[in-house]
């Protein structure tokens, strides 16, 4: 008899994937600190340890302070630039406004 499968709990979830076709996730510092989380939530604390001492070295490049990155799923939707913000709803916004823009300059 098959014991069924369960998601384990406490887990931040790094990409989330919205109704309309457009995909967010971490990045950066805040990509660091959810993996590390993860890590600790499991017992696997010396992972979660090395994983957090490599943040400081993400403060030296600008774009590990986007916080989220939003793209398309849709691979016809063409755009030059993808939806960046601190929040998920920050980001998905971020990405309708330049593929508003960018239709708009057609």
């Amino acid at each position: 008899m098959s014991t069924p499968t369960r998601r384990p709990r406490g887990l931040v979830r790094l990409s989330e994937t919205t109704t309309d076709g457009i995909d967010i996730y971490a990045i950066g510092v805040l990509h660091a600190l959810g993996f590390a989380y993860n890590l600790a939530r499991h017992g696997r604390y010396r992972n979660a340890w090395d994983r957090l001492r490599r943040i400081p070295g993400f403060c030296d490049r600008r774009s590990s302070w986007n916080g989220y990155l939003a793209e398309p799923l849709d691979p016809t939707i063409r755009i030059t630039r993808a939806g960046t913000g601190w929040t998920r709803r920050r980001a998905a916004a971020d990405l309708r406004r330049h593929i508003t823009r960018q239709e708009a300059q057609r």
